[in-house]
This record gives structure tokens, sequence and C-alpha cells, in this order.
């Protein structure tokens, strides 16, 4: 019984430091910073679990973007049409 006890608590570790691994933004944004730019919208991936669309700029540089899911845009009135 301890053994199963054992491997139940080491899933539900393992379990939260995905979760909070595939969360963590940290590592790839610095969100003391706001950056703004316009631009045209090159391309869209509109897919779970997060929204992704490219920005080339004014100067030519190519920005990649990350949102929220398909279905948060949408309940907001942004639909793929928007970003096309």
């Amino acid at each position: 019984m301890q053994r199963q006890t054992l491997f139940g608590v080491l899933m539900v570790f393992v379990a939260v430091a995905e979760a909070s691994a595939h969360h963590s933004r940290a590592v790839f944004y610095d969100s003391s910073r706001v950056i703004e730019t316009e631009g045209v919208v090159t391309r869209v991936l509109w897919r779970n679990p997060h929204t992704r669309f490219w920005l080339m700029d004014d100067n030519g540089v190519e920005w990649t973007l990350e949102s929220t899911p398909p279905a948060t845009l949408s309940r907001h009135g942004l639909g793929r049409a928007v970003l096309t």
C-alpha cells in the first residue's frame, strides 16, 4: 500500500510541475516592459491552447505574438477574420 501511495504523490507533483511549466511566462517574456508597434498581420495560427500570429512592422521586423485560446478571443468578439 505504501508503494501505491508514494506513486500517487509523485504523480501529483509531476502534474503540478507540468501545469506550472506550461503557464510560466517569466522564462519567455519581460513583463516589466511594454512595447507598442503597428503593422500588418502576415500569418495566423488559430488553435488551442494559444492563438499565435505574426506581425510585420513598418521597419520590416516580424513579431511573433501569442494570445489566449481561440474560444476566449471569440467570446470577446475577436474572430479569426479580425486578424486576417
